[in-house]
């Protein structure tokens, strides 16, 4: 017990004075695993359209009914992964099986034959469901609970992720052109390959979550905790339907934004010629370019004791969202002026609507973290990975194309007074959030180890 607690302290002290051991590893293996999965998923339609270079030749309808299933499958098999690594395999041995499920995945899409795109999909969705709740389950345990620098530990995941997706697509695209589809697909198992090695070079000693401290076989403080465990959930479903609604927004208004905007800008800048292809990964490429300044800033701020909180957080990004979706209405007017409006409006769109969510999506996930309870952490996050794929899926059905300034409209208006909302109820979310995260306090019975007099 004496051992555990030192061990909490010292981990303590360590993610107080900076990042975590462990932080950067957890991130790079994430990045590989991005950047194998969406390499993949960029290649996948393509491959079972094409009736030359060796592809399927299937109907465009067949091939995305089945990229369809497999997203849709990709967001509910985490929930039941989480529940397996938290009553049987533990977090560490779930991403490690996790890993090496998708690499044999990966290899079996690589191989010409048949029925290996069903074993090979199928395989990957196993895996997937294993290795993403768990590693953002480690990934939220090595930060004890009141350190200030989690949420740049998730600002730099978000980075990660991002980076990969850029990096999948490219080399596996250009793979795919020069040598194959297979061949494609084995450059993603690549990308796996190395996501599994950088994992398993993490010391297992450091991803273990930080101990909290209860009455030893006491009655009051089970029920103290129990009755806390209810707490966090209860909040973590009233954000749950929050950010149900806010993804449902950010998702509508992208599909707006993206809908005919090919005939609506002129695609160039500072008279430059624009590539239109430059903003189908815009999100990713201005993610990469902003989320160190944002990790830098909430470091700095947490090291001067000045960190806002993640309802702050929050409600600066959903003001932020609006104040993006203005420049299309410029966009508009402009293009109702003079027939076509500079791509400059577009831009600047991109850009606030990506700041906004480096505010929001890391922040989420690292509270869901904090919050999940001890027993079942991982089955809370495989459960929260849902929200964004309903999100998604009623943004598809929400959005009219003839619509679009309407659309942007309502969800700029929905999202300002959300943020609002959260700026105005952020002392008393806070303390919401500090009491249910709070541990128990130790009985006087069981006196907590460590020095008996400690320094003031």
């Amino acid at each position: 017990m004496a051992g555990e607690y030192a061990q909490g302290v010292m981990k303590k002290e360590r993610a107080q004075a900076g990042s975590p051991p462990g932080l950067y590893r957890l991130c790079l293996a994430e990045m590989w695993e991005r950047a194998a999965y969406y390499g993949m998923r960029g290649l996948l339609v393509l491959f079972l359209t094409y009736k030359t270079q060796g592809g399927l030749g299937w109907s465009t309808g067949e091939a995305l009914t089945l990229y369809a299933i497999f997203t849709l499958l990709a967001g509910l098999l985490p929930i039941p992964g989480g529940f397996l690594a938290d009553g049987l395999l533990g977090p560490h041995k779930a991403v490690a099986l996790g890993c090496a499920a998708m690499l044999v995945g990966y290899l079996l899409l690589a191989l010409p034959a048949g029925p290996a795109l069903y074993l090979g999909l199928g395989s990957l969705l196993l895996g997937s469901g294993l290795f993403r709740p768990s590693l953002i389950t480690l990934l939220g345990g090595l930060y004890p609970e009141g350190a200030a620098q989690r949420d740049g530990g998730f600002t730099l995941r978000y980075l990660g992720i991002h980076s990969g997706a850029i990096l999948g697509n490219f080399v596996c695209g250009i793979v795919s052109q020069l040598l194959g589809w297979h061949w494609g697909f084995g450059a993603a198992g690549a990308f796996m390959l190395l996501g599994l090695l950088t994992f398993l070079t993490v010391p297992s000693g450091l991803l273990k979550p930080s101990p909290v401290t209860a009455s030893p076989a006491s009655e009051s403080g089970s029920r103290d905790l129990a009755q806390q465990n209810r707490a966090r959930i209860g909040i973590i479903a009233i954000l749950g339907v929050f950010m149900l609604g806010v993804w449902t927004c950010f998702e509508s208004s992208s599909l707006s934004i993206n809908i005919n905007q090919t005939a609506t800008f002129s695609w160039t800048l500072f008279g430059m010629a624009v590539p239109v292809g430059m903003f189908k990964n815009s999100a990713s490429w201005l993610t990469v370019l902003l989320a160190p300044m944002l990790v830098l800033l909430w470091n700095v701020l947490a090291a001067r004791g000045r960190s806002p909180s993640p309802p702050v957080k929050m409600g600066v990004g959903l003001l932020l969202m609006p104040l993006g979706f203005a420049f299309m209405f410029g966009a508009g007017k402009e293009h109702q002026l003079s027939g076509q409006a500079s791509v400059a409006w577009l831009l600047m769109t991109h850009l606030l609507v990506t700041l906004a969510e480096l505010c929001i999506s890391p922040t989420v996930m690292s509270m869901v973290t904090r919050l999940a309870p001890a027993r079942f952490p991982s089955l809370t996050v495989g459960s929260w990975l849902l929200v964004p794929v309903m999100a998604n899926w009623l943004a598809g059905r929400a959005v009219d194309p003839q619509k679009n300034l309407s659309v942007l409209l309502f969800t700029g208006v929905a999202m300002a007074a959300g943020g609002v909302l959260l700026l105005a109820l952020a002392p008393v979310l806070e303390r919401w959030l500090r009491a249910a995260t709070t541990a128990t306090r130790p009985s006087p019975a069981a006196p907590e180890p460590g020095p008996a007099h400690p320094a003031p």
